[in-house]
């Protein structure tokens, strides 16, 4: 009895003898998982899409931003001060994400940053210290949630989830996190996160893939926008109560050093009116008790209302001191054929006054208000286009007679910032207060090392050189944060 060969039963939905060999059947379920990569890769595309810029308290002192976290992060890294500064902004990018390799055993980069939490980032920080991030992750952070509930037993519905702890960590270094409508929110403090959870949502920016935005909201309103390009090109916005009366800055390249910081205004209120915004940020009892008595130290609550009628743009340079730094204030006299006693006379008292010749004769006063470190010194040479007043004898001898001044920048403002000097300066500065007891709050070994990382940044950011205009009650300053001195070879 024969057989036939061909009476296998055929293959659903292939004609017989034409069901798939294996080598089909891979690329078909090569193409199969193409496929559902592709909707899990849009899937988590659409996850992490933000419809709003996120949550934070509205409390919060200082606010950052950016579109494109992942993007600033490489960029700046390949910018010319990425490139100079790359060992210590290496170090000080590894203590920075201790906590979280510390809490998920994950070391941060930028790709893997876009991978797990998406490019979208909102920081926060509060006047009490506490601070939190809020991002807009994907399929993979959502999973690891699960996941971390499982392990803590927190499943079910809940406010505020803790991190998992991995064997090793201190209590103190808890990870706390929530959700709210598709955010992840996340910090080491749960009162921030009970905060941002009844906050209103913050607008969404849309400043550029390679663009960071820093706000503060205290007293006066401030704004900070850097681009992660070669300088760190910057524009920043300060409100202010004066008009705009841009002028040529003779003041503002009068110098005849290269001082640590140079601001130029075109009037004294105008200088007045920033200091007095760029004062907000600083911790309250910098503003309300050390400024004040630091002024009426030096007197300046004794002089008349209408001091500066006779004065039309000023400067104001620091430079560093042996205990301080060093402060000159330059004023440009709108009538130098008039007499020439300083208008801040009247700030010493007639007994205290002590008349004195300076290196080339010329006349002035000084008056010493903490010893030698800090003496108030007055120049008073008649028919000068300016008059000085300095903190040290030394910076008087140094400057008096060399002042030229000269034609500069048309705006409201000039700002010329060195941080390699200004780094070291600030970080004396700050390790006095602190030591004082003048910043509450703040101390102890990590603070001492995050200045010292700091000052060590500093050293390779080359200059800052801003133009400001006043603009509808604000300052608008732009140009380079950083810019690099070009070294010919």
């Amino acid at each position: 009895m024969g057989h036939d060969t061909d009476a296998r039963p055929s293959k659903p939905g292939f004609p017989r003898g034409r069901w798939p060999g294996s080598a089909t059947r891979g690329w078909l379920l090569l193409g199969a998982v193409l496929a559902c990569l592709l909707v899990l890769a849009g899937v988590d595309r659409g996850l992490k899409e933000a419809p709003h810029g996120g949550f934070c308290p509205a409390d919060a002192s200082m606010v950052a931003f950016t579109a494109q976290w992942p993007a600033f992060w490489s960029h700046a890294e390949a910018t010319d001060v990425g490139r100079a500064a790359a060992e210590p902004l290496g170090k000080l990018t590894h203590e920075a994400s201790l906590p979280v390799l510390r809490s998920t055993g994950i070391r941060p980069t930028p790709a893997r940053w876009r991978l797990w939490l998406g490019p979208t980032v909102l920081a926060g920080w509060r006047g009490d210290g506490t601070w939190g991030v809020c991002v807009r992750p994907g399929i993979l952070a959502r999973i690891a949630h699960t996941a971390n509930c499982l392990v803590t037993g927190q499943l079910g519905s809940r406010r505020i989830y803790r991190l998992a702890r991995r064997p090793g960590v201190a209590a103190k270094a808890q990870i706390y996190y929530a959700w709210r409508e598709g955010f992840l929110l996340v910090s080491p403090s749960r009162d921030y996160l009970l905060a941002a959870l009844e906050a209103s949502p913050r607008p969404r920016r849309k400043d550029g893939a390679t663009v960071v935005t820093l706000a503060w909201r205290r007293k006066v309103p401030m704004q900070l926008t850097v681009k992660a390009s070669d300088g760190l090109p910057l524009r920043a916005t300060v409100d202010v109560s004066v008009s705009a009366t841009p002028t040529a800055l003779r003041l503002a390249n009068a110098w005849p050093d290269a001082p640590t910081l140079s601001l130029s205004a075109a009037s004294w209120e105008h200088a007045r009116a920033l200091a007095a915004a760029l004062a907000a940020p600083l911790p309250p009892t910098v503003v309300e008790q050390c400024l004040p008595l630091a002024l009426g130290i030096c007197g300046f609550d004794r002089l008349k209302d209408d001091w500066a009628d006779g004065v039309g743009a000023c400067a104001v340079a620091l430079s560093p001191g042996a205990v301080w730094p060093e402060a000159t204030v330059a004023l440009e006299r709108l009538h130098p054929e008039s007499d020439g006693r300083h208008p801040w006379l009247a700030a010493i008292p007639p007994d205290e006054r002590l008349p004195v010749a300076w290196a080339d004769d010329t006349l002035g006063v000084m008056a010493p208000i903490l010893g030698k470190p800090w003496t108030l010194c007055l120049d008073e040479e008649p028919g000068a286009k300016a008059w000085l007043a300095t903190t040290t004898e030394e910076a008087m001898a140094r400057l008096r007679g060399r002042m030229t001044l000269r034609e500069g920048p048309v705006a409201d403002y000039a700002l010329t910032l060195r941080w390699p000097e200004a780094g070291k300066v600030a970080a004396t500065v700050l390790r006095t207060l602190i030591q004082s007891e003048l910043i509450p709050g703040w101390g102890g070994k990590d603070l001492d090392s995050v200045l010292k990382d700091l000052e060590s940044i500093s050293q390779y950011l080359g200059t800052a050189d801003l133009t400001g205009t006043v603009e509808g009650g604000q300052v608008v300053f732009e140009g380079l944060l950083a810019k690099q001195e070009v070294v010919n070879p």
